[in-house]
């Protein structure tokens, strides 16, 4: 795969609310690209699939290398996701965001709540998203059987997950034009299998970790800091990392600390 020129994307600052102007997360630079095609892009990613990322990186002002945003192989194809954080994050910076309403759950009765008490799951959530200019609050309402998840978060806190599938509705709804396109991991996680080790909790510690190894060094480092710690852990880029499963992840896990303390110990 080729290298995506750099006219082909813009890399100007990102503007807010049309007066004030942020840095961008992700710095489009030949070398920050290249370290993205390399450690963080699925295998046998296309030109345009890379292309396209860029793009919902910019749109977003979310940063891939660390960990903010991915892209993800779902079912042949990739979608871009975030966490929930990465929607609550995207809305706050619009300017408009004024909170929320809820979470609440119901039962088959219909009749909501603000706090699910019950040993049986609800049978929905909802939350409600206020929006500055709107009379009346947007609301993302997220039905059990129709959303259930079946990994190891959804089967330890079903009624908190259900509740962020449920924000996740109410926030794309809220900012179609900042969202659209873009999925939280909680969405995904309930209703295809996804290909890649963001669904389980260890390889989630894994990520924490490469996100604080990336905390420690300084920003304009962080694209030749992902290929570095590629070579110490002796594989082709970060997602093989993730992509561990068994002892093989617990030894990852352990070395991945080790860099860390070795590069605490560095910055005093």
């Amino acid at each position: 795969m080729a290298i995506i020129e750099l006219d082909s994307v813009e890399t100007s600052l990102v503007k807010k609310h049309d007066t004030e102007i942020i840095e961008p997360a992700f710095k489009q630079t030949p070398e920050n690209i290249q370290a993205l095609k390399n450690q963080i892009m699925p295998r046998g990613s296309t030109d345009d699939q890379l292309k396209m990322f860029l793009h919902v990186i910019k749109t977003t002002n979310l940063d891939p290398f660390n960990r903010q945003i991915y892209a993800i192989p779902t079912a042949g194809k990739i979608t871009y996701q975030t966490s929930i954080d990465g929607f609550r994050l995207i809305a706050q910076r619009s300017g408009v965001y004024a909170g929320q309403i809820g979470p609440f759950w119901c039962g088959d009765d219909g009749v909501w709540c603000d706090v699910w008490l019950k040993s049986d799951l609800p049978a929905a959530a909802k939350v409600g998203v206020i929006r500055k200019g709107f009379s009346e609050p947007i609301y993302g309402v997220a039905i059990l059987r129709e959303r259930k998840g079946t990994t190891p978060m959804w089967n330890k806190m079903p009624t908190h997950m259900l509740a962020k599938v449920a924000e996740s509705l109410a926030l794309r709804k809220a900012f179609p034009n900042e969202l659209s396109g873009l999925q939280t991991k909680e969405e995904m996680e309930d209703c295809i299998e996804i290909e890649s080790s963001v669904t389980t909790e260890s390889s989630a510690e894994v990520q924490n970790l490469i996100r604080e190894i990336l905390k420690l060094v300084p920003i304009d480092k962080r694209a030749e800091t992902l290929p570095w710690i590629s070579n110490k852990m002796g594989v082709a880029n970060i997602d093989e990392l993730e992509n561990r499963t068994g002892d093989n992840l617990e030894k990852t896990i352990q070395q991945l600390k080790q860099l860390k303390d070795v590069l605490s110990k560095k910055k005093k």
